[in-house]
């Protein structure tokens, strides 16, 4: 299980190396074929800086694998000896926590990228899928909640640098659909759809 979780992972860090791509450069793409061609070329380059960037985070992880499976099986093995009299109280301290969770990362989402408030049945679901696949593998002999803070970081981390860190992001900050209120945005072009659905899903796989 924890070497599936791994290659997810990496495809994820791939996904958000290539968003720069995805939702800043197409913005600048349109024009003379000068500006083309220099999108062309930072495109490349950014892409193979995803590609390097991958690579060394596949070799970081890989390295950390055991370990954390390790911790895993620990984590499961502490788990199992929580008294039964105490068990009632973990799980509803856990439901509570999930809950607050759930609802404090929707929020936040809408902060950063007006869309999502549009969009708030989507990190709905994606926790519940997080949750029900929790759920699912309870059953199982290793369960690595130590990943599970530090892909809220790189989740929050990811979005603020993706809205604050480029100076042109009319791509993301537009709707894919028409609204009589939008909220100020614009609506979005072919590009500017493919940079939100890339965005929705790499968010989505994050927050599950």
């Amino acid at each position: 299980m924890v070497r599936c979780y791994v290659r997810l992972l990496v495809v994820v860090c791939f996904g958000c190396c290539l968003m720069p791509v995805i939702t800043v450069l197409p913005g600048n793409a349109a024009g003379s074929v000068a500006s083309a061609r220099a999108f062309g070329i930072r495109a490349a380059g950014v892409a193979l800086l995803a590609i390097l960037v991958t690579a060394a985070f596949y070799r970081a992880v890989t390295r950390l694998e055991q370990w954390v499976d390790d911790n895993a099986l620990e984590q499961a093995t502490f788990l199992a000896t929580i008294p039964s009299r105490y068990v009632d109280l973990a799980i509803v301290a856990s439901a509570g926590l999930s809950l607050f969770l759930e609802l404090a990362v929707i929020r936040w989402q809408a902060t950063v990228f007006e869309f999502f408030a549009f969009y708030k049945n989507f990190g709905l679901l994606s926790c519940f899928v997080g949750l029900g696949l929790g759920y699912a593998l309870a059953s199982r002999d290793r369960i690595p909640l130590v990943v599970a803070l530090p892909l809220l970081v790189w989740q929050f981390g990811f979005m603020i640098v993706l809205r604050f860190g480029f100076r042109t992001l009319e791509n993301i900050r537009a709707l894919p659909f028409s609204e009589q209120l939008t909220m100020g945005l614009n609506g979005s072009n072919l590009s500017g759809e493919i940079g939100l659905y890339s965005l929705l899903a790499l968010v989505f796989l994050l927050t599950t």
